[in-house]
């Protein structure tokens, strides 16, 4: 795994000056399991294990949108023995959030980026809805009746949900949840219409839910797309990314 490679490689220069690791490694990630934050850092952790031949921990220590996991390690002692899994609520958090309880530059030293991924518009692969003009015109003629839930508060998908509602002229209720697998749940059971979701995802998912197409094609950033102009194209074109940080 090239990302776990360069990850070693960057850890291992900035301690250099001595033998590390000489026990094992605390890997905290803020967000349940199975969800995309915690699939990544579970893949790495096992990559650095290999590559350290020390174990590598990836421990879950969930909470206000990896805030918690956030504080963590930032009062943790700055010995390269606890790293932190973030993701792009570290960064619309630290913009959005009058008050944190640690600095986001200074008490965090950034090693590598280890993925990105573009986040898509999903419903039921029953859902009624075949389009995404059908969703918000379903959304329109229901104003606040509709729930979206996301990862937590302040997280790239509350916001790029929060862009779309204001894009499309939409009221719809927002729900955060501790992690991204129970917003996937929360569509499975019907308790909520849609989610927006990263194209990272376990492969269990896919047969249960489907991607409203337009929407899917608006959320391809990387590239132009005959989806006709709109507010919501705009809205919908949204990344997420996931790194890695050491005290």
């Amino acid at each position: 795994m090239k990302v776990a490679a360069l990850f070693l490689g960057l850890l291992a220069s900035a301690v250099a000056a001595q033998e590390y690791p000489g026990k094992p490694v605390r890997l905290l990630i803020g967000f349940p399991t199975g969800g995309n934050v915690d699939v990544v850092g579970r893949i790495v952790a096992q990559k650095m294990s290999e590559g350290f031949g020390q174990q590598v921990l990836p421990e879950n220590r969930t909470g206000a949108g990896s805030i918690i996991a956030n504080e963590h390690v930032a009062k943790s002692a700055a010995d390269g023995y606890t790293l932190l899994v973030v993701s792009g609520a570290f960064v619309t958090q630290a913009a959005t959030m009058k008050k944190l309880p640690y600095d986001p530059v200074r008490d965090f030293s950034f090693i590598s980026t280890l993925v990105t991924y573009p986040l898509v518009f999903s419903v039921r692969s029953d859902s009624r809805f075949r389009t995404l003009d059908e969703f918000i015109g379903f959304v329109k003629s229901n104003p606040g009746k509709v729930n979206y839930p996301s990862p937590g508060m302040g997280t790239l998908y509350h916001l790029a949900g929060e862009l779309f509602v204001s894009m499309a002229g939409i009221d719809m209720q927002h729900v955060p949840f501790r992690g991204g697998s129970e917003p996937l749940t929360e569509v499975r059971t019907s308790r909520a219409e849609s989610f927006g979701r990263s194209r990272l995802r376990p492969s269990c998912a896919r047969p249960r839910f489907r991607t409203c197409r337009p929407s899917r094609r608006a959320c391809r950033a990387t590239r132009r797309t005959p989806f006709p102009a709109s507010p919501v194209r705009r809205a919908c074109r949204a990344r997420s990314s996931s790194g890695s940080t050491a005290r």
